[in-house]
């Protein structure tokens, strides 16, 4: 169940060009025969799941992520470097949680720091500021972590790119703003290569649309950053340990052919 819980384990991987920031394992990913760097804002791809059916139903929630064909347990996806979440803003997105606690003592304390820092009304966009936050509290990024609860983060500082998440889906909660944790895949475009991490990032939504906040990656350097939704953290219950674990299965196994859309 721990395995299941982390998701084949959780670690700091050490980016080619340089950086290193608290993903998930490497995924195999090749580009096409030829295809050169900078890929531009869209590409294409192939990529390899357990359940493909039960994926492309999942992507239907994303404007600016298309499935364009499904062979066997291989996909065909074009991928926007920005893509929209059409998803409703549902109480749950609001409210504490058993996973996100953002009423507990240790949360509020360091909601308490945000606000010193940030002010209680920020100047900065709400996103801008909880991402650079969390980027900065969690001082302890680790190679193998166990999920946590978003008052575990808020005590221990530590934690992989889950944590992040469910510290920053715990604070923008706290601060009246609609919050999710989504995990999937982000594809990293550097100057030299082009590398695939299993991930967890976070939507909030702020002027009635959904915006991509990364505390785990603020700080990374790069060309382009492209996110590949796999799965939403929709129960933080008693049986988040379940449905974290199930969202392997709409995981990519590799990701092949990648190349620019012109």
């Amino acid at each position: 169940m721990r395995l299941l819980l982390s998701l084949a384990l959780c670690l700091v991987s050490h980016f080619s060009f340089g950086q290193s920031a608290p993903t998930f394992a490497q995924i195999s990913i090749t580009r096409q025969a030829g295809q050169v760097l900078p890929l531009g804002p869209v590409i294409e791809f192939e990529v390899t799941v357990d359940t493909p059916q039960k994926y492309r139903e999942l992507l239907r929630e994303w404007e600016g992520v298309s499935v364009n064909k499904v062979t066997q347990n291989t996909l065909s996806i074009a991928l926007k470097e920005e893509y929209l979440s059409i998803a409703s803003v549902i109480d749950q997105y609001r409210k504490s949680s058993f996973v996100i606690d953002y009423d507990e003592p240790q949360v509020q304390t360091v909601l308490e720091q945000f606000k010193q820092q940030y002010g209680a009304s920020p100047t900065l966009p709400i996103g801008d500021a909880l991402e650079g936050f969390v980027s900065g509290y969690i001082t302890e990024p680790t190679y193998i972590h166990d999920f946590a609860f978003a008052s575990t983060v808020a005590t221990t500082k530590s934690g992989d790119c889950t944590e992040f998440a469910v510290l920053t889906t715990a604070l923008a909660r706290a601060l009246g703003t609609p919050s999710r944790v989504v995990v999937g895949t982000v594809i990293v475009e550097s100057a030299e290569a082009i590398e695939a991490y299993g991930h967890a990032w976070n939507e909030l939504f702020i002027d009635d649309k959904w915006v991509r906040v990364d505390a785990a990656l603020a700080t990374v350097q790069s060309v382009r950053k492209f996110y590949l939704p796999g799965h939403v953290l929709d129960n933080e219950g008693l049986g988040y340990a379940l449905a974290f674990g199930k969202s392997a299965f709409t995981l990519p196994q590799r990701i092949a052919d990648v190349r620019a859309v012109r």
